[in-house]
């Protein structure tokens, strides 16, 4: 299975992994610093930015729970993970809001951020749940 593999490649990569999701982090917070006349149009697509907020966080969440998945206490670890990454979220929604960056603290953006960070750890589940299934 394909999936297996991603996941032998990623496991056995483990320290680049961490890069790579330290990464995605800090390019989520810099595309929302950035100001918004310097985005390309949408092509007319409304909210197509909630989608980025949300794919964007699914991206993450996926990552930094990998990432921890092979801790010895991994419940307790997203027990933390998952409020810090949406405290993330929030954090640069607020500095949206205060910075003066032409940009503005946005809840819809916030529920696109959570919504993300719960389809994270549902996609997360259950591809464990289903590697589980093709071990047994």
């Amino acid at each position: 299975m394909t999936l297996e593999r991603i996941i032998k490649f990623a496991t056995k990569h483990l320290p680049l992994l961490k890069v790579l999701t330290l990464a995605w982090m800090f390019l989520i917070a810099l595309l929302c610093i950035i100001p918004p006349d310097d985005f390309p149009e949408t092509g007319g697509i409304p909210h197509l930015d909630k989608f980025v907020h949300f794919a964007l966080y699914v991206v993450f969440t996926f990552m930094s729970l990998f990432v921890f998945s092979g801790s010895k206490q991994p419940q307790r670890i997203h027990f933390i993970l998952l409020p810090g990454i949406f405290i993330f979220s929030l954090w640069i929604e607020v500095m949206q809001g205060v910075l003066p960056l032409g940009r503005s603290f946005s809840l819809i953006d916030l529920v696109a951020n959570l919504s993300g960070i719960i389809t994270g750890l549902l996609l997360f589940r259950r591809i464990r749940y289903l590697l589980t299934l093709s071990q047994q």
